[in-house]
């Protein structure tokens, strides 16, 4: 069941949406909510940077805004397993 877009509330139209990673899930709320008027800042690897970029130049309403990020993995674990480490 697709839905309208809606308006972005009153007071919130300076609000950012940030998004990590532009895969299947990610390019498909970050269009939903660009449609709805919300401004989005993804990131993504570096390697995807200039295709998506290209892909949303065309975006007129609320283009997407993208960022490069390096790796970054935070893991949380047990005491035990972070003993283990």
């Amino acid at each position: 069941m697709a839905s309208s877009p809606s308006a972005v509330p009153a007071g919130m139209e300076n609000f950012v949406v940030g998004l990590i990673g532009m895969g299947d899930m990610g390019k498909m709320y970050a269009e939903r909510l660009s449609a709805a008027g919300w401004r989005v800042l993804a990131c993504d690897k570096e390697d995807s940077y200039d295709s998506l970029k290209e892909k949303y130049a065309g975006e007129v309403r609320r283009p997407l805004v993208f960022a490069v990020v390096r790796c970054l993995i935070l893991r949380m674990c047990s005491d035990a397993e972070a003993l283990a480490l």
